[in-house]
């Protein structure tokens, strides 16, 4: 993390594309340096350690809030559990100053640490005998608090942890020493007297350090706006408890939880389809005696839930096969990684990085043209939308040659059909008057992208070069001319077959910013002919 929250800014010099996802990253090393600052720096105050908290929820309800992401940004739960952390920090020291305001407060002692420590002396507190049963454990437990309380009161006899390993951050240069191991409040070196914190005055100091972190990306106006509407962090778009945050990518058993479920199966249909495959036949996978049972025992109408599931067009298939089969997709019989951190990754035991044709080099600059088509690069491509085809601008973001990834590829080997090119749609939207004027550039693209990842084949991208200016600090961005956009539309949906234009890739709906239109809503591109 420390590497993500170190990384430079962008130069001036640097693709727009490059630009954008680097000041992604940046953003994202922020949430992480604030999050993690007020628990590993052991020089940092009380007070500075709420600052740093103050600005992790801050930024966190931006990055959850901004275009509606969601849980594109991040899983509703992880955003709940970032607001209740900062909120628990904030409410307990509030409630220490009243209670004992010339006291101390040490934020590392909110967590489970003193729960792992005790969790440590009762495995290891007689030698290799670590299981108990439950009588054994109020014993062990009893007797750990007593060791506990007294190397508290005697702490040069306590020896440390051994296993558990949170290495502290010295000083405000971000480096990581090892002399400070498990973080404990002997070991923390900076002002946690009660007396010179004000969590009100540290909440908004965390608001100003966010603020002046990202100048340009709109963080002021975007809360501003959030709290005008009467929203909360708990609830960043007004909802209650029963519908939250849930959205389209939130786990679904949580959105069957709010809406109404369908009305189970009826058991004569359940044993209808089972009758019509029979135990023994089918091209399926069999269903275990279990799932038979189930059904079996459902034949009273007491059963809760459908032993079948839709699959589509009113098919209905057995739960068991249809988790047979996920499972068998998603998961490869190769063996995996003995190391249990790659294992969960889902990376294999033998793992090999070759190009399926290694005697045809596919990256590299294209001599011919002086072109090479890399990942971030702005294409062109023709896209179907509501029946008819339109010029789409798109940034690429993966290369694909018969199923390796590629990080560039010269244009001339786009024409193979092993080669599939991922993308996102560029929102292109009218120049201002006060944009710079880039060669009669009208167009310009708002630094932001259609939610909606495609693919299509490589045969299908055009490879451009748009102009690039800086209107503000630090947000380069593309400009366009419509007569240039025409002219590529124009040679792109020429050069296609018309058996082929089926395969194009296809947007069911149009949005706000696709097609590109202008404020009247004429679209500038629909394949040759302009259209109202």
């Amino acid at each position: 993390m420390k590497e993500i929250w170190s990384l430079p800014p962008p130069a001036p010099t640097d693709k727009p594309s490059f630009v954008a996802a680097q000041n992604a990253l940046r953003m994202l090393g922020s949430l992480f340096q604030h999050l993690t600052l007020p628990f590993v720096q052991i020089t940092l105050s009380l007070h500075e350690q709420l600052a740093h908290l103050s600005a992790a929820a801050h930024l966190a309800t931006f990055l959850f809030t901004t275009n509606d992401a969601r849980s594109r940004a991040m899983p509703a739960l992880t955003f709940k559990d970032i607001i209740v952390l900062v909120k628990n920090a904030f409410f307990c020291i509030a409630k220490a100053k009243i209670r004992t305001p010339d006291g101390e407060f040490y934020i590392v002692l909110l967590g489970t640490d003193r729960l792992e420590s005790t969790f440590g002396v009762v495995r290891s507190i007689v030698g290799n005998d670590t299981n108990a049963d439950i009588l054994t454990l109020t014993f062990r437990l009893s007797h750990a608090i007593e060791c506990l309380n007294i190397f508290s009161e005697h702490p040069d006899w306590d020896g440390g942890t051994r296993r558990l390993n949170l290495r502290g951050i010295e000083d405000g240069n971000g480096d990581v020493v090892s002399k400070t191991d498990h973080i404990t409040p002997s070991s923390w070196e900076g002002d946690v007297e009660l007396s010179k914190v004000s969590p009100i005055t540290a909440w908004n100091l965390g608001r100003q350090m966010l603020e002046s972190e990202f100048p340009s990306t709109g963080i002021e106006v975007a809360l501003l706006e959030l709290e005008r509407k009467g929203y909360n962090m708990t609830y960043p778009f007004g909802q209650g408890t029963e519908t939250m945050m849930l959205d389209s990518d939130d786990d679904e058993e949580d959105r069957q939880m709010l809406s109404t479920a369908p009305e189970p199966l009826s058991v004569e249909a359940a044993v209808e389809m089972l009758s019509a495959t029979p135990i023994g036949e089918g091209d399926g996978p069999l269903l275990d005696m279990e799932d038979h049972a189930s059904i079996e025992t459902s034949r009273d109408g007491r059963g809760k839930f459908s032993p079948l599931v839709d699959v589509g067009n009113g098919k209905m298939v057995p739960k068991a096969r249809v988790l047979r089969e996920l499972e068998r997709a998603m998961f490869s019989r190769v063996p995996g990684s003995t190391d249990r951190l790659n294992r969960c990754a889902g990376l294999t035991r033998y793992t090999t990085t070759t190009l399926p044709h290694p005697s045809l080099d596919v990256t590299g600059i294209d001599s011919a043209s002086n072109e090479v088509l890399s990942v971030g690069d702005p294409a062109a491509t023709i896209i179907q939308c509501e029946g008819r085809f339109f010029l789409a601008v798109v940034q690429i973001n993966d290369i694909c040659f018969d199923a390796s990834s590629l990080l560039e590829i010269s244009p001339r080997f786009l024409v193979e059909p092993a080669v599939t090119v991922q993308f996102q749609i560029f929102q292109v939207v009218e120049t201002f008057g006060d944009d710079p004027d880039i060669d009669g550039a009208d167009w310009k693209w708002n630094r932001n992208m259609e939610k909606a990842v495609m693919k299509t084949k490589g045969v299908f991208i055009q490879v451009i070069s748009p102009a690039v200016a800086i209107p503000h600090i630090n947000a380069p961005a593309y400009f366009f001319r419509t007569d240039e956009l025409r002219a590529i539309a124009a040679a792109l949906f020429s050069s296609i077959p018309l058996l082929e234009r089926a395969r194009l890739p296809n947007l069911h709906k149009r949005t706000s910013h696709f097609p590109y239109r202008t404020k009247t809503g004429m679209y500038i591109i629909y394949a040759i002919q302009i259209v109202h």
